[in-house]
């Protein structure tokens, strides 16, 4: 049996138990609304008071009981168990339930079922008559259909032209006695409630939308047995018996032409057959002519063997519905996780950019310092649009935009534009190349450019040196 594990908040069980009745919840639980009471007491989760769902269905705005803080039990004195006080530390617990698939009715109620229609069977005999005045409706249609003997002397009333008819497939010599044991059949399924009627159709995904409507030949009908549709044919056995020429082919061989002709041919044996057939018209069951028993005395097993396909037809049935539902709710369940999953993905997304952020903002701090001690109190003159700015404040500046946890706001001139042309791939390989590869041997040499200057200071260049050692410790520092 496939179960499903399902684990919820106590938020998210007090607003399922208060979106609808206990009882339809606890349905979907496979549980009863007593059971899912107790575990919402047992999670401090308050549940709808008597009469909130009549209100609501009036037309009402009922309050809604809010929901509890948690609050876990311990005694305050140990030698007193009774005496007990809120503890309100710890966290919440979660409603952990394991979601069965509702099992179908019991095998003895499937049985009591089945006795007490094998009794309303038993008290309604199946009778061949001997002719077929008045006959079923159905089979006064088939006749027709057949053109067998006797259809004008039918009597028909308003109404008994149009419908299904049944299906039929024997020889001519043995249309009435098949028309006789399909009566039968009808008559005693119409004395227990069971009806002669159209089988229901199944639309055909493939069919289109406008199509033009043509015969299609007459409509085979099925009986409603305890509202399940069952197909039953009556066809004749055949057998292989040797090939007699026709004229026409003993005149072709007496001018020379010798045609292909089998051996054999096929001829009605006056055996009939009674099949119980499915919605693909695939042969379930067969009652045939036997030496000792006619098919005429095999009427009442062919009731109870219809019986037996409705009732493990709606089995079935039902168990695809479970089946479906099941699946619906894991469907369902495995949604909701995944909605889970993308939101926290989201959020460590943002994590992670920050992170990053926060990282390559101490990385370019750890430089800009140490560039400061390397070219002294100077400025690094670099040109930006035409005007002469200090390259390590403008340096400055960028680190603290970037930083997520400096208050300095983002200049929208240092921000990148994203692209929609799919060339932040190449952005991102541009920006590790600059940081880590090729483009090293590009960059200037600040340290050389402003010792070339007649201003700069053996004394401030020898602390400076000092300082690096102390600005590469910090670093690694920061890395760790």
């Amino acid at each position: 049996m496939s179960t499903n594990y399902i684990t919820l908040t106590r938020q998210s069980l007090y607003e399922l138990v208060w979106s609808k009745p206990m009882t339809a919840l606890a349905k979907e639980f496979g549980i009863t609304d007593v059971a899912l009471a107790k575990r919402c007491r047992a999670v401090d989760v308050a549940i709808p008071y008597r009469g909130y769902w009549a209100r609501k269905e009036a037309g009402q705005n009922p309050p809604k009981l809010p929901l509890p803080k948690y609050r876990r039990s311990e005694p305050v004195d140990p030698t007193r168990a009774s005496a007990v006080a809120p503890v309100r530390e710890g966290p919440e617990p979660t409603f952990h339930h394991q979601v069965r698939i509702p099992e179908p009715e019991t095998a003895k109620q499937a049985s009591i079922e089945h006795e007490a229609l094998d009794a309303r069977l038993g008290s309604n005999p199946v009778t061949v008559r001997a002719d077929l005045r008045g006959a079923h409706p159905g089979i006064r249609r088939t006749a027709l259909h057949l053109k067998a003997s006797g259809v004008k002397d039918f009597d028909w009333k308003h109404g008994d032209r149009a419908g299904p008819i049944f299906y039929i497939s024997v020889d001519s010599s043995s249309t009435q006695r098949a028309l006789r044991v399909a009566d039968s059949v009808l008559r005693a399924a119409e004395s227990i409630g069971w009806t002669f009627e159209v089988p229901p159709k199944s639309e055909d995904p493939w069919r289109r939308r406008y199509q033009i409507s043509e015969y299609s030949g007459p409509t085979w009908g099925c009986i409603q047995v305890e509202r399940e549709p069952v197909q039953i044919t009556i066809s004749e056995r055949r057998k292989q018996v040797p090939h007699v020429l026709t004229k026409y082919e003993k005149e072709s061989r007496a001018r020379g032409y010798q045609p292909h002709l089998r051996p054999w041919d096929l001829a009605y044996t006056g055996d009939l057959r009674l099949n119980l057939v499915n919605r693909n018209e695939y042969v379930l069951k067969t009652f045939a002519d036997r030496t000792k028993r006619r098919l005429e005395e095999q009427l009442p097993d062919v009731m109870h063997a219809m019986l037996e396909h409705a009732l493990e037809e709606k089995r079935r049935r039902e168990q695809r519905r479970i089946e479906e539902e099941a699946e619906r709710e894991r469907q369902r369940l495995a949604g909701l996780a995944r909605e889970r999953r993308e939101a926290h993905s989201k959020l460590v997304a943002e994590l992670e950019r920050q992170v990053g952020a926060w990282y390559r903002a101490r990385l370019l701090r750890t430089y800009i310092r140490a560039a400061k001690r390397a070219t002294g109190p100077r400025p690094v003159q670099v040109k930006l649009q035409q005007q002469s700015v200090d390259f390590l404040e403008w340096a400055s500046s960028y680190a603290d935009q970037l930083d997520p946890l400096s208050p300095v706001p983002r200049n929208p001139d240092q921000t990148p534009q994203r692209s929609l042309y799919g060339e932040e791939e190449a952005a991102l390989k541009g920006t590790l190349l600059r940081l880590f590869s090729t483009d090293a041997h590009l960059a200037r040499k600040l340290a050389i450019e402003m010792a070339a200057t007649p201003t700069a200071e053996c004394d401030e260049h020898e602390e400076n040196e000092e300082d690096e050692d102390e600005d590469e410790e910090e670093y690694s520092d920061d890395l760790d």
